[in-house]
């Protein structure tokens, strides 16, 4: 059966979907189009139509980028990512004085070494938490070997494919190493196409060992990866909390909108920031990381180049420890030493301050 005009049309909107929020993904829509073509050999023709609608769900924002921002991926963590010390997104960084892997390469790689250890442990884990893969793979493996085809005089598919993974997998791996953005949620795309090549290369590499029927092992391949499939959607949706007022705020963003003033909230939960900027439309920044490590005078800058006049903490805990309480009140006694902090009594959850530079 040949696939329909809609076909096309859904898989470049589902690539663009999925390149748009997150530029590194591109890689994996290439590996996805190579497998798919696996599957279906005969309906190679509709990439080039999947291409072009990928192209124009794409074309918007590239144009946005490279208009407003020099570069048609402005969320790719460049920056980042060719830094010689490590960094975070949330971070103060004053780009014409930071090092890069251009100015000190052998800093840049140290760090990278310096990551390794770390994102070993995070692909440790997520094969822990994903044994079906590690199974699905190894058994491939096994029924590839056992057919005696050098890999050389196999299907030309299968080198294809292989050659794919291995190249995203060695870009997934770059990107944990040199953003230091060391957590199993990051792998979920690349644990989800390691099953799926090792699935097609059980149902369709010639191995005289495969004993089962088409049928039979395409019901296979469905329940292989219906676990590791959870398992990747449940790290990706862990960032929506089981919370009725997760996507409204609830009193708290409430109380931020009955108090709202002219200028900059900041927020030292990325979450609340995200969440209160997308309802209200109004300019909305976190607090930073390394907000404790830049000069007085740095601190001073950002204030006023970001307009911020109002800093808001969410609630405590009653029996919240020392410790806890001290580290929550953090980003309120580090503006104190760049600008005048007064508290607000507009808000009756958590804690609002004003902040100015006066």
């Amino acid at each position: 059966m040949g696939c329909g005009p809609l076909w096309p049309i859904l898989v470049g909107v589902t690539g663009g979907g999925l390149v748009l929020p997150r530029p590194d993904t591109l890689p994996a829509v290439l590996l996805l189009a190579v497998q798919l073509v696996v599957i279906r050999r005969r309906d190679w023709r509709w990439l080039l139509p999947a291409g072009l609608v990928f192209t124009l769900v794409m074309s918007p924002w590239a144009v946005y980028g490279l208009v407003h921002f020099g570069t048609p991926f402005p969320a790719d963590n460049r920056i980042i990512a060719l830094a010689v010390p490590q960094l975070y997104v949330t971070d103060v960084i004053d780009v014409d004085q930071l090092p890069t892997a251009a100015d000190d390469p052998i800093g840049w790689l140290a760090r990278l070494v310096g990551n390794a250890p770390a994102a070993v442990l995070q692909a440790a884990k997520a094969a822990v938490w994903a044994p079906t893969v590690v199974a699905t793979t190894v058994a491939a493996g096994l029924l590839l070997r056992r057919g005696r085809r050098p890999l050389r005089h196999g299907p030309r598919w299968l080198l294809v494919g292989l050659a794919a993974l291995a190249a995203f997998t060695a870009q997934v791996a770059f990107s944990e190493l040199s953003t230091g953005y060391l957590s199993r949620r990051y792998l979920s795309l690349a644990v989800l196409l390691t099953l799926l090549t090792a699935v097609v290369l059980i149902l369709r590499a010639p191995v005289p060992a495969r004993l089962t029927g088409r049928r039979t092992g395409h019901a296979v391949g469905v329940l292989l990866l219906t676990l590791p499939a959870g398992w990747a959607l449940g790290h990706q949706l862990t960032t929506v909390p089981p919370d009725p007022d997760s996507l409204t705020g609830g009193v708290v963003e409430q109380g931020l909108r009955r108090c709202r003033s002219d200028g900059t909230l900041t927020i030292a939960t990325s979450t609340e920031v995200g969440r209160h900027s997308a309802l209200t439309g109004r300019r909305t920044t976190f607090f930073p990381d390394n907000f404790a490590d830049i000069p007085v005078a740095q601190r001073r800058d950002r204030i006023a180049t970001w307009g911020v006049d109002q800093l808001h903490l969410l609630p405590l805990p009653a029996d919240a420890d020392p410790r806890t309480v001290r580290r929550h009140d953090e980003p309120r006694s580090l503006l104190s030493t760049a600008a005048r902090v007064t508290p607000d009594p507009c808000v009756t959850t958590g804690r609002l301050y004003r902040v100015s530079l006066g």
